[in-house]
């Protein structure tokens, strides 16, 4: 199901030096249909971690196909920015649809994609434990749904769920509640997600998806969960990209 994995040379990452890994997931045929048949995966790993007794945060960065791939230095960047530092980062290629999601007609399972084939590799290669705050699952634009959709569906796997400027749609007479999924799980795991941090990332200068970001605000307010909603202003960059957002999100939190 993988190809071997490759380790690079120490990166050094605002002071916390990580190794690179690198592996290919090859997708089933089942999984493979419409989409390419493998995906990499790139695994910054922390050199100096924590004490064995103690779980290793680990961080799941969802790539949009929409948006700049990240670059190698970016991937360790990401394991040492963080609140929960040292942590283990895995970050995916971007897919050709970057939704995380299962389509109706099943040609493109990449919820099966991200729960019995990336999470179960992560879990074996470096022995961590999934579930509370410690694991985190992140993304922008369309991937950022992608982590909403997962990180509300799986709140258990998930403690923390960073949607930066989500391509969403706004619940309408055109569009049911129903058919809007991190609603839907946003209702069903209501309780579960009260252990949960949720942060909303919007930006103010563009609005196209703004209406819906602003309702799944609310909503999470209606139902007392707690979150955190990031409006970026003039004087931030006008879109949230993948090589500032975890330095924004650390000084506006």
């Amino acid at each position: 199901m993988h190809d071997l994995s490759v380790r690079s040379p120490v990166i050094a990452a605002f002071g916390h030096p990580a190794n690179l890994e690198t592996f290919t997931l090859r997708l089933p045929p089942a999984l493979a249909a419409a989409q390419p048949d493998a995906v990499r995966v790139r695994v910054a790993i922390p050199v100096q971690m924590l004490p064995s007794s103690q779980p290793v945060p680990v961080r799941f960065w969802l790539q949009d196909s929409t948006s700049d791939s990240l670059t190698d230095a970016m991937v360790a960047a990401l394991s040492s920015h963080t609140e929960q530092a040292p942590a283990i980062v895995v970050v995916t290629d971007p897919l050709p649809v970057s939704w995380y999601m299962d389509s109706h007609q099943g040609e493109r399972a990449l919820e099966h994609f991200a729960l019995e084939l990336l999470l179960p590799k992560i879990q074996q290669r470096f022995g961590v434990s999934l579930g509370g705050q410690g694991s985190s699952i992140e993304g922008i634009h369309l991937s950022a749904y992608g982590a909403l959709y997962l990180g509300l569906k799986y709140p258990h796997l998930f403690g923390r769920i960073t949607a930066i400027q989500p391509v969403m749609m706004a619940a309408g007479a055109e569009v049911p509640m129903e058919r809007i999924t991190p609603w839907v799980w946003m209702r069903r795991n209501q309780q579960q997600l009260q252990h949960s941090c949720i942060t909303l990332v919007i930006s103010q200068r563009n609005n196209a998806f703004n209406q819906a970001i602003t309702a799944c605000h609310q909503d999470l307010q209606r139902a007392q969960i707690p979150h955190h909603f990031v409006q970026f202003t003039t004087e931030r960059p006008a879109e949230p990209t993948v090589s500032t957002s975890h330095l924004l999100l650390d000084s506006a939190i």
